[in-house]
């Protein structure tokens, strides 16, 4: 998979960013355009050259899909073209969050960013849970999060391609630990797509 990644200089509450990926033969596979500043995204997925498919996000957990073969956009609440815990995602997020509390003497000084990657398959098994980005958390941080993501035993949805059939993705989820207590703010959340 060959990526271009285009980021644009920040003007006022818009900084645009857009992510291309290619297939081996140069074919481009999908874009996504988003805004860094407010999350809020598109992403078109392409088949031969065409459009197949498309995820707009709206904030507040809002999804507008769109696939070849639907009469009109889909709203819903989930990104269906990415894997899933197959519960609630509040449900999914106090179970972590119960799981990565830091006592006050083992709260991280310095800010911790970290990725979780988990491979999802098109049954909605888990094959593989890595910590994605090593240079931005240590170790003992991250591995308090592996674990918790690890423990996950209510499973999770596959992904669905552009054409609504399950396939084999992965989900990444994101932490940040650490920095001044009295500020501390724990945020774990999904990977837009």
């Amino acid at each position: 998979m060959i990526q271009i990644i285009r980021t644009s200089p920040k003007e006022g509450d818009y900084q645009e960013q857009t992510l291309e990926k290619f297939d081996s033969n140069g074919q481009l596979k999908s874009k996504t355009t988003a805004n860094l500043a407010n999350s809020k995204l598109i992403k078109s997925y392409f088949k031969n050259g065409e459009q197949v498919a498309q995820v707009m996000y709206r904030g507040e957990h809002k999804y507008t899909i769109f696939r070849t073969g639907y009469e009109s956009p889909r709203q819903t609440l989930e990104n269906d073209f990415e894997p899933r815990p197959n519960e609630k995602k509040n449900d999914f997020d106090f179970f972590l969050g119960e799981r990565t509390k830091f006592s006050s003497n083992e709260w991280p000084s310095i800010p911790h960013h970290g990725v979780i990657g988990v491979l999802v398959d098109e049954a909605g098994t888990v094959k593989e849970v890595v910590w994605t980005n090593p240079p931005e958390a240590e170790k003992w941080v991250a591995d308090k999060f592996l674990k918790a993501i690890r423990a996950w035993k209510k499973g999770f949805l596959p992904a669905m391609d552009e054409f609504g059939n399950p396939v084999e993705e992965w989900a990444y989820f994101h932490f940040r630990a650490g920095g001044r207590l009295e500020n501390a703010q724990m945020i774990l959340k999904l990977n837009i797509p």
